[in-house]
C-alpha cells in the first residue's frame, strides 16, 4: 500500500510517500526507542554478525604492520565519538565500516594497524561501560566506508492488547513478517542523510554541483528554519 506524505519536513527532503503492507497491527503495539530496545549488529563482507554472544575475544599480540580486528558495541554515543575515544585509550586508530545510531545499542567490528608490537587485551570497557571494546583477532587488511553487507536489527516491542486477542495478533505478525520481502518500497535517502534539525545539505549539494556558490553560502548561513531558536533565526535573517 502506497500511501502519500503529509508531513512539511517529508516533502522538502523528497519524501513523498510511505509503503506499507495491507496487514496493520501498529495499533496493538508500541516501540520506546532507547538502547534497551532498539539493537543494531553489523554484518560483515563475510557474513559475520557483530553479536560478542557469537564471537571469541582473546588477549593477543598485535605486532608492528599488524592489523588487528575488535568488536566495538556502543550505547548513547556516535560511532564517531566511540571510535575516537577508544583509539585515545588504545593509542590505535580505529577503521571502520559505517556509522551506527547513537540512540540504539550498536556493535559494529572495527580494526586497527598497529606500529609497534602491544599487548591487548580480550575485552575493554570505556566511558562507564557505554563503550566495551573486544578483540577479536587478526585481519588481513583494514576496514573502509561501506565493506559490510549490512546490519542485523533486533527491535523490542511492547504489546498493548488483551490476552483474548494475542493468538490473532501473532498470527497476523507472522503473515506480514513473510510478505515484507515481497513488498516493494521506495529507496529514499532518510533522514540519517538529511538530519532533521537542519535538512538542507541535499540543497547545498545542488547548489554547489550547479556551480552556484552564493546560493550554496546561503543555505548554509541564512536560509532559516522554524525548527531553530529565535537567536539562529535573527541571525540567519540578518546574514
Amino acid at each position: 500500500m502506497i500511501i502519500k506524505s503529509d508531513r512539511d519536513l517529508d516533502i522538502k527532503v523528497g519524501l513523498l510517500v510511505y509503503a506499507r503492507p495491507e496487514i496493520y497491527v501498529g495499533k496493538y503495539f508500541k516501540h520506546s526507542k532507547s538502547p534497551k530496545s532498539f539493537y543494531v549488529y553489523e554484518v560483515s563482507i563475510d557474513a559475520r554478525i557483530a553479536d560478542p554472544d557469537t564471537l571469541k575475544p582473546a588477549s593477543i599480540i598485535c605486532r608492528n604492520g599488524e592489523v588487528v580486528e575488535f568488536l566495538l558495541c556502543k550505547e548513547g554515543i556516535s560511532t564517531i565519538d566511540a571510535a575516537n575515544y577508544a583509539s585515545k585509550e588504545l593509542k590505535l586508530k580505529l577503521t571502520y565500516a559505517g556509522l551506527k545510531d547513537s540512540e540504539a545499542h550498536t556493535c559494529q567490528f572495527v580494526r586497527a594497524l598497529c606500529t609497534s608490537e602491544v599487548r591487548l587485551n580480550s575485552h575493554y570497557s570505556l566511558l562507564d561501560d557505554k563503550v566495551r571494546l573486544y578483540t577479536i583477532g587478526r585481519a588481513s587488511e583494514l576496514l573502509f566506508r561501506g565493506s559490510l553487507l549490512g546490519n542485523y536489527f533486533k527491535i523490542l516491542l511492547n504489546y498493548l492488547g488483551g490476552t483474548s486477542e494475542f493468538n490473532r495478533v501473532l498470527q497476523a505478525l507472522d503473515k506480514l513478517v513473510n510478505e515484507l520481502p515481497k513488498l516493494l518500497l521506495p529507496n529514499f535517502f532518510g533522514y540519517q542523510r538529511f538530519g532533521t534539525r537542519r535538512p538542507v545539505t541535499h540543497l547545498i549539494g545542488k547548489a554547489i554541483a550547479e556551480c552556484n556558490f552564493e546560493e550554496a553560502v546561503r543555505y548554509i548561513v541564512g536560509y532559516p528554519l522554524k525548527t531553530e531558536s529565535e537567536r539562529v533565526t535573527a541571525a540567519r535573517e540578518a546574514f
